[in-house]
């Protein structure tokens, strides 16, 4: 009995041997299934995302231009307004008795004026009649008929009459200047209670309202913000490296939104100069009015800085070495053979291949390649 399982086991085992011999032989006939293709053109963008805010082309921030209470605020959020329209008012009431103060205030000097004229016309006619006994006087000394005191007497009357005309030209002078002070006084007034009165400097809706009616608001607060719709440029900030590369006018700006892109837009403006804190620099773009975004809205912008046409394979053709650098496996005589390729911009799946112009006529392996090893016996299945 043991005998007969000794040789059924040596039969099991030397059958078991010729089959594994088989399937080695089976394994080095077998061809991995590849699928290739030939190095293709295709366009390729050296890019930089970013992201970006919607402004509006056209805004103001209307301010209070006098300090005082807003006695009227006729907008609120999102009303649309007319150029001109008045929007809100400043301390009006005091600024009128201002006004009033500074015309009343010309025209007292106008009258002092008039009255240091009459008096300067005056002060003429004295002069002159002193200067007709000075010469009368003049001539009786000279023929001794009357004494030396009588004469001295109307040279002093001369010369007072002379200094008084001099003081009266003099104070004529002053109220000039101070009608001049008055008018100047009064032109300010005006100006102000002008200013009190904020209209919309352009047709517009109002997006933001800073302040209520009846609040105290000094020069400058910003009290409304107008900005005109339909007019939407996007705003970005990149890195100071890539301000070498940004052309107003010529380099085109990728705007996004929510993944779905909006607009492809050259930039319209490039600040002149970098921030000196965080080395970058403002770009801007105006956007269609298709686009239909709002101001604030904050999407993704991909600036693209240079689009060139070069040969590429597919992305997951390329494999990355130990040494450091990429190889794709190309068919050569029916077998796996490894080519070194410089890899470029990788985009939508493609990668430019830099040393593609030699190996344009080379079908490359993009599916089965990850089976293979140099050498490897490789059976096309489709190109």
């Amino acid at each position: 009995m043991k005998l007969l399982i000794l040789a059924l086991f040596a039969i099991l085992l030397t059958g078991m041997t010729g089959c594994s011999k088989s399937g080695k032989d089976d394994r080095q006939a077998v061809k991995i299934a590849v699928r290739t293709e030939k190095i293709s053109e295709r366009n390729f963008q050296e890019s930089v995302s970013t992201q970006g805010v919607v402004e509006p082309v056209v805004h103001a921030a209307l301010s209070a231009l006098v300090p005082g209470r807003l006695e009227e605020l006729n907008a609120e959020e999102g009303d649309a307004v007319k150029k001109g329209t008045l929007l809100f008012r400043s301390d009006r009431k005091n600024l009128e008795n201002a006004c009033r103060l500074a015309e009343e205030a010309l025209k007292a000097a106008q009258s002092r004026n008039r009255t240091r004229i009459a008096s300067l016309k005056l002060a003429g006619f004295s002069l002159e009649k002193a200067r007709r006994d000075y010469d009368r006087n003049l001539a009786m000394y000279k023929s001794k008929i009357v004494s030396s005191d009588v004469y001295e007497k109307m040279v002093l009357a001369y010369q007072r009459a002379q200094i008084e005309q001099e003081q009266a030209r003099a104070a004529v002078s002053t109220t000039e200047a101070e009608i001049s002070l008055a008018e100047t006084a009064l032109a300010i007034a005006k100006k102000k209670l002008s200013d009190s009165c904020v209209t919309a400097p352009f047709d517009g809706v109002i997006s933001r309202k800073f302040r209520q009616e009846n609040e105290f608001c000094n020069a400058g607060t910003p009290v409304l913000k107008l900005e005109q719709p339909g007019k939407m440029r996007i705003c970005a900030v990149l890195n100071g490296i890539y301000y070498p590369a940004v052309k107003t006018g010529k380099t085109q700006i990728e705007v996004s939104f929510a993944g779905k892109k909006i607009a492809v837009v050259p930039v319209s403006i490039c600040s002149p100069s970098m921030d000196a804190l965080s080395r970058t620099f403002e770009i801007k773009a105006d956007l269609p009015s298709e686009a239909a975004l709002p101001s604030g809205t904050l999407c993704e912008v991909r600036v693209i800085l240079n689009e060139r046409r070069a040969g590429a394979l597919p992305e997951e053709a390329l494999l990355f070495r130990q040494d450091g650098r990429f190889a794709a496996f190309a068919v050569k005589e029916g077998k796996a053979e490894e080519i070194s390729l410089i890899p470029g911009i990788t985009r939508d799946g493609f990668t430019e291949i830099c040393n593609a112009e030699k190996l344009r006529v080379r079908d490359f392996i993009v599916s089965g390649q990850y089976f293979v090893n140099p050498g490897t016996p490789v059976q096309v299945i489709s190109k």
